[in-house]
């Protein structure tokens, strides 16, 4: 099953007897954000899960993405044709910067 989350993000699952697996994939990359595997007793279960996960992703993940879209401002990163993860570590590095230069400024 795929459900996609406002064009960035989809949601996929597997289900395999007794399981399913719950993938949230960034999709310019197809990086795979998070992904957990959950005990069900059937199909149906799964695609509750499913749904479940999908309504918990929008919330959670697309403030993620805007927390980070907005520190790469803040940051002036220039965050088109980057992928999240590159994105992210370059903010830290510039976080890392500023407090290695307050510091010495004290």
């Amino acid at each position: 099953m795929k459900t996609k989350l406002i064009e960035r993000f989809s949601v996929f699952s597997k289900y395999n007897e007794g399981s399913v697996t719950l993938y949230l994939v960034y999709n310019k990359g197809n990086i795979t954000l998070n992904e957990i595997v959950k005990t069900v007793e059937n199909e149906y279960e799964a695609k509750l899960l499913h749904q479940a996960y999908y309504s918990i992703m929008i919330e959670r993940e697309m403030a993620i993405y805007s927390l980070i879209q907005f520190l790469s401002k803040v940051f002036k990163i220039e965050s088109k044709g980057k992928d999240v993860k590159e994105v992210v570590k370059l903010i830290n590095k510039k976080a890392k910067e500023y407090e290695e230069a307050n510091l010495a400024g004290l």
